[in-house]
């Protein structure tokens, strides 16, 4: 048995048993499922870009690939940079933190 891991916040103190999880590890992965697939083709980065982004809609399960650009990567560097645009076309201006519609971007 784990010995459990004590957090103090305030004067209140939780205890958690961090690794107790581990024991039904194998039950959690006979419960997991494949959703979607996508297949691709890898490819290697020129100058650090691969010249393709992937998105992923959640309610509909579907993934699909995008060319990225030139001009996107001329005026975004990067990933922060990308990212950025993404969220920035995705949004409107009354788009909450919690909208269901608000994109999820990983960069």
């Amino acid at each position: 048995m784990s010995q459990p891991y004590k957090e103090s916040a305030m004067s209140e103190t939780r205890t958690f048993e961090y690794t107790r999880y581990l024991d039904d590890i194998e039950e959690m992965k006979k419960a997991h499922r494949v959703l979607a697939e996508h297949a691709y083709t890898p490819s290697l980065p020129e100058k650090g870009y691969t010249n393709r982004s992937l998105h992923i809609d959640l309610s509909a399960l579907k993934i699909t690939e995008k060319k990225i650009p030139a001009e996107m990567k001329k005026t975004f560097t990067g990933g922060r940079g990308f990212g950025l645009k993404y969220l920035w076309d995705a949004i409107k201006p009354a788009t909450k933190w919690n909208d269901p519609e608000n994109d999820i971007i990983i960069s």
